[in-house]
Formats: C-alpha cells, sequence, structure tokens
C-alpha cells in the first residue's frame, strides 16, 4: 500500500487565479505591472523566494518580506470573504475512495500555515489527512524535497511508496527529488501544463482517473 501526497492550492483547490490576481494588485501598488507568464513561471515555490525573483527582475521598489506580508494580508481576506472557495472538481470523491481504501494522506502546501489551516478548515477536509505540512514548516521550498519528505516522516511511510499529484513544475521536480511517484495534475489555472515533467498526467478527477489511482496505491 502506498500513500498520498497532495498540494494544496491548484490540486485540492482552485485558488491559483486567485493568487496570481492578488500577486499582480500588489506589484501594481508599487508602480510595477508583472506579466501574468512570469507569475505562471514561479507557482509551487514559496513566496519569499518568488517575490525576491521578482523583485530582481522587474526593479520591484519595495522589500520581497513586505510584499510577502502584503499578499500573505490579501489572501487571507480574499479567501476568509468568499462565500465558497472553489475546488477542484472531482477531488473530493478522489479523496473519499482513498480514505475508504485506508491510504494514508498528506497535505504538502508551499503556502503559509496561517493560509493553509484556512482553506483546511473552510473545506472541513481535515480528517483526510494524517499530516499537512506548510512551507514554513520546512527549510527549502520546493523544488527541494524537504516538504515531501516531512509529509513522508508525518505519515509514518518511506519516501519510496509515496505518490505525490501536483500541478506545478516546481512540485513536481520535488516530489522527483524525494524519490517519490508524480502525477501531473494538469489544471489550466495554474498555466505552465506542457512542462510537468511527469510521465502521469490527469486532468480531470473522473471515475477512470480515479480508478487508475486507487488500484497503482493498491499494487495492483
Amino acid at each position: 500500500m502506498k500513500a498520498v501526497i497532495f498540494d494544496m492550492d491548484g490540486v485540492l483547490v482552485d485558488t491559483e487565479p486567485i493568487y496570481l490576481e492578488i500577486a499582480r494588485a500588489v506589484a501594481a501598488r508599487f508602480g510595477v505591472d508583472v506579466p501574468l507568464d512570469a507569475l505562471h513561471a514561479l507557482i509551487g515555490i514559496p513566496a519569499l523566494p518568488m517575490w525576491e525573483s521578482l523583485c530582481e527582475r522587474y526593479e520591484i521598489p519595495a522589500e520581497p518580506e513586505t510584499l510577502v506580508r502584503v499578499e500573505s494580508q490579501a489572501q487571507i481576506e480574499r479567501l476568509t470573504t468568499l462565500d465558497r472557495i472553489p475546488t477542484v472538481h472531482g477531488v473530493g470523491d478522489l479523496l473519499a475512495a482513498l480514505l475508504a481504501d485506508g491510504v494514508p494522506m498528506a497535505i504538502a502546501s508551499s503556502s503559509p500555515r496561517v493560509i493553509v489551516d484556512l482553506i483546511v478548515a473552510r473545506q472541513g477536509i481535515r480528517p483526510y489527512f494524517g499530516a499537512i505540512i506548510s512551507g514554513q514548516d520546512v527549510a527549502r521550498g520546493k523544488p527541494a524535497p524537504d516538504i515531501f519528505l516531512k509529509a513522508a516522516v508525518g505519515l509514518g511511510v518511506r519516501p519510496e511508496v509515496c505518490v505525490v499529484i501536483e500541478d506545478s513544475p516546481h512540485g513536481i521536480a520535488g516530489a522527483q527529488a524525494a524519490g517519490m511517484i508524480p502525477i501531473g495534475f494538469v489544471n489550466p489555472g495554474s498555466g505552465n501544463l506542457g512542462r510537468l515533467t511527469t510521465d502521469w498526467r490527469v486532468d480531470s478527477w473522473n471515475a477512470e482517473a480515479i480508478a487508475a489511482v486507487r488500484a497503482f496505491v493498491a499494487g495492483k
């Protein structure tokens, strides 16, 4: 029996378009228009290195740490006031199926702890997961393997038996570096879809895709 580790944004919830809009608005407050493609290329990494990269490339007149705080507050306000956080279609069926099969599951998200906890609470998905790791819980963010290795420790399983479901190239690279088996979830809202360097891609959690994951995890 394998374990399954989920990225959160873009995999469990369809929040990447919200974050992209907020990031562009934050940069605009400092007089800089950051292209959407530039933000797509940075999806999956923690906020601080993302803003460090953008500040260097676009000469944003603010400290990266300041931009992280402004962005995080805007994200919290938006996620708190939304009537419903958009969910990835079909992922609830996948979670329910894996739980019924007794599969250990974890979340490994680059988002800060406050965002992870907010989304998990609002979605009511805490009971599915034996471990929930945020970007603040590790020294190195994706594409380093640290967050996935910590999730495996939290589940009490070896890295080589873990399947990772990710929507970004950085997440896929981190899973591969951890010696885990990546499944690329093709979410149009996450951009960079052609750069998901994994042989197994899923673009919809329909009955066939869920059955395939269940069979693989069970070793069939």
